[in-house]
């Protein structure tokens, strides 16, 4: 059983822990992604951020979640980062982030919800979650992380009545 809550204090070693032996992400990744985090545990005033983790009923770290809305848009938001523990070798986990941040932002009237992934087979699985989960893929900038490496836009109208 896998259970969705909010990032605590407590859990930013174990998030970090998962960022050092993941191989997906570059070191000036990790420190973004780390810095997200803060701003959401630490910084009270600020509104870009929410932060999610899956854990199981052991309570061990499965995978987590950065989004937020995008402060240049109306009612949309962006999934800054995504991802499972290496440990855990099945789509559940992202499947299951990805489902609870769906439903919490069509809650907050959430209109649309863009991630942007890399081609690069490490994140293969990712996209073809995101793609069953009647995300478009609306853009491709190529070569964009490195030479044959591009960027993909996925995207998807999460609030239906806007979806005209």
């Amino acid at each position: 059983m896998i259970k969705i809550r909010e990032v605590k204090a407590k859990d930013r070693g174990n998030i970090y822990e998962l960022l050092q032996i993941d191989d997906k992400f570059k070191p000036g990744e990790v420190n973004e992604i780390l810095h997200r985090i803060d701003l959401y545990l630490f910084d009270a005033d600020q509104q870009l951020y929410k932060v999610i983790l899956a854990e199981d009923k052991l309570k061990a770290l499965l995978g987590y979640a950065v989004y937020g809305r995008d402060p240049k848009a109306d009612a949309t938001y962006q999934i800054y980062n995504l991802t499972h523990s290496p440990l855990v070798d099945n789509g559940e986990v992202i499947l299951q982030l990805l489902l609870f941040i769906e439903n919490e932002l069509l809650k907050n009237k959430g209109r649309i919800i863009v991630s942007e992934l890399s081609s690069s087979f490490k994140y293969r699985n990712y996209v073809e979650i995101f793609l069953k989960q009647n995300y478009n893929l609306s853009s491709v900038v190529n070569s964009f992380y490195a030479e044959g490496e591009d960027k993909l836009i996925l995207s998807k109208y999460i609030n239906t009545s806007s979806n005209n």
